[in-house]
């Protein structure tokens, strides 16, 4: 039997409208209840392509529960901005539970259990999502299949399934149609002022602004504790590239009652592959990295970051 339709401002918040409609469409695999959610000219973006209809996404819902029928979606935030009469954007982390139980973009059936990370950004008029922003944590789930990312990049491409035209959509991962007011507070401006930081390869900055039992949540479903493993792994990212260029597409920042105030930002950097090192030898390719993270702030600075951005964009870029 159909649920009744969910709605903002009238029997719901914000945060429980996205869990719910995230529930009712993925797990009571309500697929049809797209259509009272979705605009009908819905745009999404991903660094894995570009669509522009509802049916483009009961598509690509039905193609994932094929090859993951038990996928659990665990909401674990929602950090949102805006108002019912100019418009909501959500910014959604979603953990992800599943089994490879399909035949699909990940390969034959596996029958492994993966779990993994999503955030999915929404921009939402009269209870309609009419602009949507994906990044997945991809590499965490080729990770558990038994996969490196950069070896299933290279059998995509032997495949013929990634060519150049494939990466047609990475250079416009996160515009965005629709004028969206970006939510800022004293929290926002101090984390984009980090984040810049560490994009211009001030590491040091960690011991400075990240409580020392920080926790920062990374690509393939690494969890990175402390000042010396956060640096290295920020260290080990963006030393691969030189000429970065950081573009923050929106940035939200919320404080709720006994909750750590939280901040959503949209990024992307540019930057040419010049260095060996964690994605191999220099390819003197111009690369692009689009990304979403989430932050938490303790008493003293940051307590949790969750960094997501696709690895497959990543090789794709490098090796095509």
């Amino acid at each position: 039997m159909k649920k009744n339709k969910l709605q903002i401002g009238k029997d719901l918040e914000v945060e429980k409208f996205i869990y719910g409609i995230t529930q009712q469409i993925w797990e009571s695999k309500q697929i049809n209840s797209i259509y009272d959610y979705y605009n009908e000219d819905v745009i999404v973006r991903s660094p894995r392509n570009i669509t522009y209809k509802c049916k483009d996404v009961i598509d690509s819902t039905k193609d994932t529960l094929s090859q993951f029928p038990d996928r659990q979606l665990i909401g674990e935030d929602v950090i949102w901005s805006g108002d019912c009469k100019n418009g909501i954007l959500s910014s959604h982390r979603i953990l992800s539970t599943a089994t490879h139980k399909g035949n699909g973009f990940y390969g034959k059936s596996t029958e492994k259990s993966i779990m993994y990370r999503v955030i999915a950004d929404c921009f939402i008029i009269d209870n309609k999502v009419v602009e949507e922003w994906i990044v997945r944590d991809e590499s965490a789930i080729l990770n558990q299949l038994g996969l490196t990312t950069k070896t299933f990049v290279e059998m995509k491409i032997k495949e013929k399934i990634f060519d150049k035209n494939s990466l047609n959509s990475l250079s416009n991962s996160f515009d965005t149609k629709n004028i969206i007011k970006n939510n800022s507070n004293e929290f926002t401006k101090t984390y984009i002022s980090y984040f810049k930081k560490l994009i211009d390869k001030n590491f040091n900055l960690i011991n400075k602004k990240y409580e020392r039992s920080a926790q920062t949540f990374w690509p393939g479903g690494k969890i990175n504790y402390s000042h010396e493993q956060i640096k290295k792994t920020w260290s080990d990212f963006l030393s691969c590239f030189e000429n970065l260029e950081l573009i923050i597409h929106f940035f939200s920042g919320i404080i709720e009652p006994m909750l750590s105030p939280r901040v959503a930002i949209r990024w992307t950097i540019k930057g040419i592959h010049l260095n060996n090192g964690y994605y191999g030898l220099p390819s003197q390719k111009n690369i692009e990295i689009a990304g979403i993270s989430h932050v938490e702030f303790g008493k003293t600075g940051i307590i949790r970051e969750y960094v997501i951005f696709d690895e497959i964009s990543i090789w794709k870029q490098i090796l095509l």
